[in-house]
């Protein structure tokens, strides 16, 4: 993960944390994950190429913090499309499931997701049974806004949301996202995102459209859309899938007690299950992806092939990451300075904002001296 793929994700996850008073222990754990950010700068001493790591550490792992989610979603990502590549390779049939319940008050969501979780077992063991299901991979969503158009509000909803519209530009429109509503109670809308794999690729012996939504709409009384999973490009389709593992709810309309019941009804929750020809050990991927990192530090560190000539520290501060440390090792000008953070920024390891302030800077000097 690089420093600036992560400015909005953390200034989310900052904004998330305000609303966690009820609970200390959550709040310090997400504010402190990705805080600081160390950039270590290697020069090969053969071709002069400049070479960087970043050292992140202290990661929370809380499926409130949208960087240990997107960081989570990626590993999934490398499991999942391996498993996908392999079922398209022996001609199974894929479908793309999105099964929902109906929309629940926020202090019912824990007995919600515990009776969906039920009604899915049963549907997958009759499709096991009875259509010859060989994998499947799930992941939970839940939103708690709708959208809808700006003018169909009130006068009165109006001033309230109207710094909060913004522009459809396929519908050409002003919308808004509110908060579900019933009754005046704030409620979920939790729903999973789905792939079924079946051992013959023959459309005609998997199930259609009607078949699954009698058999959920029996077991759930909600409601499910079908398509069928592209194969053409695995990547692209895998990516949709495990994005909806990286939470992108909006949390502003809450207040800290209603922050409360949503904290408390998804503690210890697993927003993610897998079986059959799509399981795959995601603590296998982490260990991979950590020895990959690990010959990659080594090689820079060889002082063979790469001299360490800088490091450069950075803090989450209100809105965005902040310099707050920079050492050099060795004797540099302000201009080579410039240059190896431009390379930085462009591999997303340095904040463009603070290089094009250092670049000003730097600019004005020269124009006193001249």
């Amino acid at each position: 993960m690089k420093l600036m793929n992560w400015e909005e994700l953390k200034r989310k996850t900052m904004f998330v944390s305000d609303k966690f008073e009820e609970h200390h222990k959550e709040q310090t754990k997400i504010r402190s994950c990705g805080k600081i950010i160390t950039t270590n700068i290697y020069q090969n001493r053969i071709t002069n190429e400049i070479k960087s790591e970043q050292v992140n550490d202290n990661f929370c792992k809380s499926k409130f913090c949208y960087v240990c989610e997107k960081i989570k979603a990626s590993k999934y990502q490398i499991g999942l499309e391996e498993k996908v590549n392999d079922a398209v390779s022996n001609n199974n049939y894929i479908d793309f499931l999105t099964l929902t319940v109906p929309n629940c008050d926020l202090e019912d969501l824990d007995i919600t997701l515990r009776k969906f979780s039920k009604d899915f077992k049963k549907l997958r063991d009759n499709l096991k049974k009875n259509y010859g299901v060989i994998g499947f991979f799930k992941s939970v969503e839940i939103t708690y806004t709708n959208k809808v158009p700006f003018s169909s509000l009130s006068e009165e909803e109006k001033s309230i949301y109207k710094n909060e519209a913004y522009f459809d530009l396929m519908k050409k429109e002003l919308y808004v996202e509110i908060p579900k509503l019933k009754d005046g109670k704030k409620q979920a809308h939790p729903h999973y995102h789905l792939l079924l794999v079946y051992e013959k690729e023959d459309r005609f012996n998997n199930p259609n459209f009607e078949d699954y939504k009698n058999l959920w709409n029996g077991l759930s009384g909600g409601s499910v859309f079908v398509k069928k999973f592209r194969t053409d490009n695995v990547n692209k389709s895998v990516k949709e899938l495990t994005k909806y593992l990286t939470k992108e709810t909006e949390y502003k309309y809450f207040n800290e007690k209603e922050m409360d019941l949503i904290y408390r009804n998804l503690h210890r929750k697993q927003f993610y299950s897998k079986g059959g020809v799509l399981d795959f050990k995601v603590v296998a991927i982490h260990e991979s992806l950590k020895d990959d990192a690990e010959e990659q530090r080594k090689e820079l560190r060889n002082k063979s092939i790469n001299e360490f000539i800088g490091t450069i520290k950075y803090i989450f501060g209100e809105f965005n990451y902040i310099k707050f440390e920079e050492d050099w090792k060795i004797p540099i000008s302000e201009v080579r300075k410039l240059i190896i953070k431009d390379q930085l920024c462009k591999d997303r390891q340095y904040p463009e904002k603070l290089l094009l302030k250092e670049k000003y800077i730097q600019l004005e000097k020269a124009q006193m001296v001249a």
